[in-house]
């Protein structure tokens, strides 16, 4: 699935270059991709897309 149709991100690319540059907010993210956000529409999509992807791997319980 898409997650920026201006720069054709894929939802894949995002995940991935999420966990590669452990970076939680959209614009740095794009920048790790060589990109920017254009229009703004994907902005939120892509947020989700990123959170959901720091939340892998995390325990579910508190640390101790």
């Amino acid at each position: 699935m898409y997650v920026c149709i201006c720069n054709g991100l894929r939802e894949s690319d995002v995940r991935t270059a999420a966990r590669m540059s452990g970076e939680q907010r959209p614009n740095a993210v794009y920048a790790h991709l060589g990109c920017r956000i254009e229009c703004g529409q994907c902005a939120s999509f892509a947020k989700s897309v990123i959170s959901e992807e720091h939340k892998v791997g995390q325990p579910t319980w508190p640390a101790e």
